[in-house]
């Protein structure tokens, strides 16, 4: 349940990343920005699912 979250949130911090707000402000700023959150929510993502994993390394 908390991996379907985890990438439910990272799918929308993408997406929302990739279709920035400020249409008007189109500069190669903005498009540095959305990928380093988009890079950030991925390493998220791999560090949840990272942690999982181990837990359930431990537990078995």
């Amino acid at each position: 349940m908390k991996l379907a979250l985890s990438i439910l949130l990272g799918l929308i911090a993408s997406a929302a990343a990739a279709h920035p707000g400020h249409i008007g402000t189109q500069n190669g700023h903005d498009h540095i920005l959305a990928l380093v959150l988009v890079i950030l929510a991925a390493l998220i993502g791999v560090a949840v699912l990272v942690r999982q994993l181990m837990r359930r390394a431990v537990r078995s």
